[in-house]
């Protein structure tokens, strides 16, 4: 089971490190939260984690049947607590049991406080590294999810055809 999770771990790491690559190609102000209001020089990747992250989930779901994912939205907060990392975010979690969840975050350098580009770690080594991902909500399925942050994935997914395709 320990060698199942490893190499479905790597399986997952990569899959989110290659759509991140894409995604940075695809990022558009059609694409950005629109409450986004950029506070100067901030990462590509900021105001972009709605979208991105249901076109990961649709990704995942698609390449790994037989997993449990969910949507999460909330913040993240450093390991006191006190310190916001990223005020109002969202990324997916990968339930590998009922005590074990795994963060999956392609867009995880929007906070000024994380360095990776994209973050697949369990919570509790996450949390070693002092970042806590508090979720607010979590959703099981698309049907969940607010409208605009589905619509701004659709253009999103299709930037990244036009973009595979010229």
């Amino acid at each position: 089971m320990k060698d199942k999770t490893i190499n479905r771990e790597r399986e997952i790491r990569e899959t989110a490190t290659k759509l991140r690559k894409k995604l940075e190609l695809a990022w558009c102000p059609e694409t950005l939260y629109e409450k986004w209001h950029c506070p100067g020089e901030t990462e590509k990747s900021a105001g972009q984690c709605g979208p991105s992250s249901v076109v990961l989930f649709e990704e995942l779901q698609l390449a790994f049947p037989d997993e449990i994912f969910s949507l999460a939205v909330g913040r993240v907060l450093s390991s006191s607590g006190k310190e916001i990392i990223i005020g109002k975010h969202v990324w997916v979690m990968w339930h590998i049991s009922t005590s074990s969840s795994f963060i999956i975050d392609v867009t995880a350098d929007q906070g000024g406080g994380i360095s990776d580009t994209v973050i697949c770690a369990r919570i509790d080594d996450l949390n070693k590294r002092g970042i806590i991902y508090q979720a607010q909500n979590i959703a099981k399925a698309l049907s969940e999810i607010d409208i605009p942050p589905k619509r701004r994935a659709k253009i999103l997914r299709q930037k990244i055809v036009e973009l595979t395709h010229a």
